[in-house]
């Protein structure tokens, strides 16, 4: 929680050397709209940019390796998360962020799109994978969906339906 709630702070730069964000490191910094993330990260611990309102987007470097839970929640304004197509653990998927072992992890929040299909390939969504969609009205979850974990759809105040498909 090294600069949890520094409001002012605008723009992030961290050192080359830098392996690990630690739980928090960045939560609630909600000035913050530039991001620049070092190619020798390898763990986003839980909740380091947490309701980072004002972060627009997200590039993650080809090492990471863990990404924890929480870590883009609330983010407000975050329009898209970008991961290199080649990465082995990650994907990026018009702008919202996967694994590929099938978990949606996050929804780019603060796209403007009133509706969005969780793609068939998915089979778990992620704590906290919507928090802050305030413009989604219609999810429909995908055919293979089998764990909703947590609370994902939390404060999804525009949220009107909810569709289930069918395998």
């Amino acid at each position: 929680s090294a600069f949890k709630y520094c409001n002012g702070l605008t723009s992030l730069t961290l050192g080359a050397n830098v392996v690990t964000i630690g739980a928090e490191a960045f939560a609630n910094c909600q000035g913050l709209t530039t991001l620049t993330i070092p190619s020798k990260v390898k763990r986003l611990s839980a909740g380091t940019f947490y309701s980072c309102s004002s972060m627009v987007t997200v590039s993650l470097p080809a090492g990471v390796v863990y990404i924890g839970e929480d870590v883009f929640a609330y983010c407000t304004s975050l329009k898209s998360i970008s991961v290199p197509k080649d990465h082995n653990k990650y994907k990026s998927v018009d702008g919202n962020l996967y694994n590929k072992q099938g978990v949606l992890i996050q929804y780019a929040a603060g796209k403007s799109e009133k509706s969005f299909v969780i793609p068939d390939d998915v089979k778990e969504i992620a704590q906290c994978a919507f928090y802050g969609a305030y413009s989604l009205e219609t999810i429909t979850i995908g055919a293979n969906v089998e764990s909703i974990s947590g609370t994902p759809f939390y404060e999804c105040t525009a949220l009107k339906n909810f569709i289930v498909s069918d395998k």
